[in-house]
């Protein structure tokens, strides 16, 4: 069944901030949401500290190069349970 709500965070050499920011949103009192974290092809270990969490709410994907903003949209809207496909 598909969560009710997605969370979207966009990071790009984030290792100073990412970890304090996925706890904030783990540590909601509403669970039934998802995470997805999108890393435009970070290089400072970005994707180290995301995948340190073994929640199951957290979906990782790493862009192999930066992408426009416009084409990360589109390509949200067109994979991810935020309209209704189940992750």
């Amino acid at each position: 069944m598909p969560v009710q709500v997605s969370v979207i965070m966009p990071v790009y050499n984030m290792t100073e901030f990412v970890g304090q920011s996925i706890n904030s949103i783990l540590q909601q009192s509403f669970s039934d949401f998802e995470l997805i974290v999108i890393d435009d092809a970070s290089e400072d270990g970005t994707d180290k500290v995301v995948h340190s969490y073994k929640d199951r709410q957290i979906i990782f994907e790493r862009n192999p190069t930066t992408i426009d903003i416009e084409k990360q949209k589109e390509h949200l809207v067109s994979d991810f349970s935020l309209y209704g496909k189940e992750s």
